[in-house]
């Protein structure tokens, strides 16, 4: 019997059977199996490299899964700390930007005033 159609990260049960061969539930049963969660990460990925002979990115892929739906691993938790990205729109010319970007002088003297973005040359 097919489990239920999940995404774990974005990727479909069907994209993850499709690249190795079973469903995020039938690993993370499989992995229970063997008491993954008492294992390291990089035990994890050797294991489903070696034994299973998936490739070594979908082995990544199946162990950080794995970790995080057991709750061993943080959103954004790496193996060296943790990840996180800010995005921000500007609305200033790219040429004062990269001026600003490139002077750490520069850079200081920029002020946001009553919630209004400004640039000082």
């Amino acid at each position: 019997m097919k489990p239920k159609i999940r995404k774990s990260s974005g990727i479909s049960d069907e994209a993850v059977k499709a690249k190795t061969g079973k469903y995020w539930k039938e690993w993370f049963l499989l992995l229970d199996s063997f008491e993954a969660h008492r294992m390291s990460h990089k035990d994890i990925a050797r294991q489903l490299y070696e034994k299973y002979q998936i490739s070594s990115w979908w082995s990544q892929m199946v162990t950080v899964m794995y970790e995080k739906e057991k709750g061993l691993r943080d959103k954004y938790e790496r193996p060296d700390g943790y990840s996180i990205r800010v995005n921000k729109v500007v609305s200033i010319p790219i040429n004062i930007l990269y001026c600003f970007w490139n002077d750490d002088h520069k850079l200081s003297r920029w002020l946001v005033q009553d919630g209004v973005r400004k640039y000082l040359i």
